[in-house]
């Protein structure tokens, strides 16, 4: 009996077999997203500007029952902050998104067949934050593969119950398949969740700046002026449960105010 509600989505209980229900119906549910904050930097050097490059790596740092735990945020563009003139010190502000890109990985090689897909080898990622190379070919990640002609180079993104991300390609109909021994690099952003969303002044941290090996001391970042928001965890099973049999009745049509 068990077995069998797992067939059903108003009775199957395993997110994995809900997710794979709701797919099946055409629902594409939330997925996680990452937080976003304004940042201010501060350089209390009289003698020399700082460049922050983007992707620039900052944290807070809070303790709970003996652990530290960081909740990382990388600065979404490169900015300069000026030298401190009389008492005051040099400032410059740049929004920030909450997570840590991994750039240019390696997943796999194409062998040519027909819908393919690639495991990416870390959980937690923003589905919408996934690039991926083929070759020298650029992929638009796209919600539909079927919608596309099949010289399309396009790509679709599936998370698992296990919170594995899937990149999936087309079969030569509807997306273009991946030239045979071609290599499918991906860039992706881990992170995002209801964790992001930190208080104002707690991210305090400097961790690491994109080809600068030594962090200037002159240098502090703060978010003294507004929190962290918009973060949000994935959609909750029973969420999806409820909702797409509903998506599949309305076919897009205007069923309510």
């Amino acid at each position: 009996d068990r077995a069998a509600n797992e067939a059903f989505i108003s009775t199957a209980t395993q997110r994995d077999n809900v997710l794979q229900l709701a797919k099946l119906l055409g629902y594409t549910p939330t997925d996680r997203v990452a937080s976003t904050v304004t940042l201010l930097f501060q350089n209390s050097s009289t003698t020399s500007s700082i460049v922050v490059p983007a992707l620039t790596q900052v944290a807070t740092t809070t303790v709970s029952n003996g652990t530290t735990t960081q909740v990382i945020f990388e600065t979404d563009s490169e900015i300069t902050v000026p030298v401190k003139v009389g008492a005051v010190n040099g400032s410059a502000t740049v929004t920030a998104t909450q997570g840590v890109t991994v750039v240019n990985q390696n997943v796999g090689q194409s062998n040519g067949s027909a819908g393919q897909q690639f495991e990416l080898p870390d959980t937690s990622v923003i589905s919408n934050s996934v690039s991926v190379v083929v070759g020298t070919t650029d992929y638009a990640r796209v919600q539909y593969i079927i919608d596309y002609s099949g010289y399309d180079p396009v790509f679709s993104t599936y998370t698992n119950g296990a919170g594995t991300t899937l990149i999936t390609f087309g079969d030569g109909v509807s997306g273009r398949i991946p030239p045979s021994t071609a290599i499918v690099y991906v860039t992706y952003r881990i992170g995002g969740g209801v964790v992001g969303n930190v208080p104002t002044n707690t991210i305090k941290n400097i961790i690491k700046m994109p080809d600068v090996p030594v962090i200037p001391i002159t240098l502090s970042v703060s978010n003294p002026d507004e929190a962290a928001t918009g973060g949000a965890d994935p959609e909750s099973t029973d969420s999806v449960r409820a909702r797409a049999p509903q998506s599949i009745r309305a076919i897009n049509r205007a069923v309510s105010l």
